[in-house]
């Protein structure tokens, strides 16, 4: 039997998807089998609380390391972690408050490009 990286859905454990799905040779072994390799093993909030406790000093290793499934269980597992994960500001956000006028938009006139024509246009002459 042998066990492969399963799927990390941010997005749905974001929305309150919690389901931990693992891919294996022999699915049916291990939960209820949804797919051609893969096995539903653990829903609910509660598994995943239960993964980051028992991860112990391996779960402060995966924290340095920064790994991208780990995240996910911290999101699914702390309230006070999802909730600072929310609030991070993406960078259009950031770009919208440094230049934003008039709802967040930046005005064409801005840019030195606008107004220019543009080399081999089409330029329609009115009689």
């Amino acid at each position: 039997m042998w066990l492969r990286d399963g799927e990390a859905e941010r997005k749905k454990v974001l929305h309150g998807d919690y389901k931990i799905i693992i891919a294996a040779k022999e699915p049916w072994r291990l939960g209820t089998k949804i797919g051609k390799y893969t096995a539903l093993v653990a829903t609910g909030k509660e598994a995943f609380v239960k993964l980051r406790e028992t991860a112990g000093v391996y779960g402060e290793l995966l924290d340095l390391l920064r790994a991208h499934k780990w995240v996910i269980v911290k999101l699914a597992a702390d309230d006070g972690f999802r909730a600072a994960y929310k609030q991070k500001k993406r960078r259009i956000e950031i770009f919208r408050e440094t230049y934003g006028r008039n709802n967040g938009e930046i005005p064409l006139e801005q840019f030195s490009e606008v107004g220019m024509q543009r080399r081999n246009a089409i330029v329609r002459q009115t009689s």
